[in-house]
């Protein structure tokens, strides 16, 4: 705990300085110039970007072409201390980048990130947060267990004994890192929010709150624009952990569907009633309004709130990431035509889902990992054989996973009833907004979307439904 006060103490230095430096507008918009030096990767393409703190997407993308020494530059105007990633064929691996400066990475894609060396602004920044991230994969496993998943003492015992690992090389990397406060602060900042990140998931996987206040932890102006990962996580699980949890539990012997309905609005009313910035009231706000536009959950509930927020937040930075889930739902809902889906059945035929135009379509998405769906593989076979001699409608069972020797054989095995195909996941994910499977997805005969989330075999209601369309 000493560790954590102490860090603690300097980040709250840290929140002063942020907002003075924010205040007077002396913000630094100089250049920083990214230079490779990758031998292996002649010419290769990287990408550099940081993630969306609202969906993790690629954001602030730059693309570098290496030429034919496996070399090449690029100059970023991201005017801010930024937690960035490069992804390399494939493989990627942090950087940290300064406002200003040039920093050189050299090293080859044979280990990743290991090999990796950082030499100019920023070297010793980018050398103290890999040697961080090497004290937590030490301990990711223990007793053959993640990290959070341990029982409460054995949990504490290996927080401690991360934070004073941290703490033998802090008073030394930090303090050779920089002259600079700002960017001390903002490293020691990052691992505080690791901490928390960390703590969270422990609350959320075993529904106990840890004995910490982290509310004045989380207020940090300068530091939300660091694109900073651990940042971002913490957020969102304290979201989960210290406010829609309490809702929850607040009417937990009222009708859950009820609440169910109106949690939207509660949640929103909570965040905007808590003590801190709007800064952050309206990355909180977005967080839950994401949560149910990305689940293609557009209730009048939500409606509500994002128009109200539409209205707070005018010129939101994450107002283009909701505005598009908000269409998308819109267009769905509206009975458009079904977006396209290809795919290849057991025997390696093709087939296009428009070629089942003027049938009833009842779709199950699903992968031979998934849990649930593999538990409603009975329901499905039921229902379709209800519909066996029915030549109006198609049972489509279109899987996503990765390993097409494994879905076949799942297929077999089980004896998957209908039609069976396997498909790009990430297509298929993004053009029905599907956050998670199992999926089920309705369209007419004029291969139209009825419903992009209906209900599963098991509900006596799709059965119905499916005779209605016919």
């Amino acid at each position: 705990m000493k560790i954590l006060k102490s860090l603690f103490m300097r980040f709250l230095a840290f929140i002063f300085i942020s907002i003075v430096l924010l205040g007077c507008g002396n913000q630094s918009r100089d250049v920083m110039k990214l230079s490779f030096d990758l031998p292996k990767n002649k010419r290769d393409t990287l990408i550099i970007y940081y993630n969306n703190p609202i969906d993790f997407s690629q954001s602030g993308e730059y693309e570098l072409i290496l030429d034919s020494s496996g070399c090449g530059d690029i100059q970023l105007d991201w005017g801010n201390y930024v937690f960035a990633r490069v992804d390399l064929v494939g493989k990627g691996f942090p950087v940290f980048i300064s406002p200003a400066g040039e920093l050189k990475v050299s090293g080859n894609t044979s280990d990743l990130p290991g090999s990796i060396r950082y030499s100019g602004t920023g070297a010793e920044a980018n050398d103290y947060l890999a040697e961080v991230d090497e004290i937590y994969k030490e301990h990711e496993f223990w007793n053959n267990q993640f990290y959070g998943q341990l029982d409460s003492s054995e949990f504490l015992k290996r927080r401690a004994k991360i934070q004073s690992q941290i703490e033998a090389i802090n008073t030394e990397a930090i303090e050779n890192v920089s002259d600079s406060d700002t960017l001390r602060s903002i490293l020691e900042t990052e691992i505080i929010y690791r901490a928390l990140f960390q703590d969270f998931n422990f609350e959320i996987y075993y529904g106990a709150p840890l004995d910490i206040d982290a509310s004045k932890m989380l207020e940090n102006p300068l530091f939300l624009n660091s694109y900073s990962v651990p940042h971002h996580l913490a957020l969102e699980l304290f979201l989960r952990s210290r406010v829609f949890k309490p809702i929850w539990s607040r009417y937990e012997t009222e009708n859950r569907d009820s609440i169910n309905y109106i949690f939207p609005q509660l949640a929103y009313k909570e965040i905007m009633s808590m003590e801190t910035s709007m800064q952050l009231k309206e990355l909180f706000s977005s967080k839950l309004i994401y949560s149910y536009l990305s689940s293609a959950e557009l209730t009048p509930s939500v409606d509500t709130i994002y128009e109200h927020w539409q209205s707070l937040f005018p010129e939101s930075y994450y107002a283009s990431i909701l505005e598009n889930d908000y269409k998308s739902i819109l267009a769905l809902e509206s009975g458009i035509v079904a977006p396209e889906i290809y795919g290849k059945t057991p025997e390696g035929d093709s087939l296009l889902l428009s070629e089942l135009k003027g049938k009833v379509i009842y779709i199950k998405v699903w992968a031979t990992w998934c849990g649930p769906c593999l538990k409603s593989i009975p329901d499905w076979n039921k229902l379709q054989e209800e519909f066996e001699e029915n030549e109006e409608v198609v049972f489509l069972s279109i899987s996503t996973d990765a390993d097409t020797d494994k879905w076949r054989e799942m297929v077999r095995t089980r004896q998957l009833a209908g039609i069976n195909i396997i498909t790009d996941s990430k297509r298929i994910m993004d053009d029905y907004l599907i956050p998670g499977i199992p999926r089920y997805i309705l369209i007419d005969q004029n291969a139209r979307v009825v419903d992009a989330r209906a209900q599963s075999p098991a509900e006596e209601e799709i059965k119905a439904r499916i005779l209605e369309l016919m």
